[in-house]
């Protein structure tokens, strides 16, 4: 069983990670740590793998968000500029009011 949970941590990491040289070299030690029934904290293991995991995601998501902020905010800037003059017709209408003022 002691054996059996540092594998299963092992294989969600690389299948998250795509299996670079450091997880490969993480997974390595943690099944040679197990083999010589050494203690090891798995529990450190696995958070420092999920930090970095979150570090990389954190990255990706910021590169892609500097990506596409521009078309973002032309979006946006566009639904304002419709709203503002939606609103700016209809306070010229005065007392009557097409049905799109009311």
């Amino acid at each position: 069983m002691k054996f059996l949970v540092p594998l299963i941590i092992s294989i969600c990491l690389s299948s998250v990670v795509n299996a670079n040289e450091k997880t490969t070299v993480i997974i390595g030690h943690v099944i040679t740590q197990t083999i010589q029934n050494n203690d090891m904290d798995h529990s450190e293991i696995l958070e420092n793998e999920l930090k970095f995991i979150t570090h990389h995601f954190t990255l990706s998501l910021i590169e892609s968000l500097s990506t596409h902020l521009p078309v973002i905010l032309d979006g946006v800037s566009a639904t304002i500029r419709l709203e503002v003059d939606d609103l700016y017709k209809c306070s010229l209408q005065g007392d009557y009011q097409n049905k799109d003022c009311r």
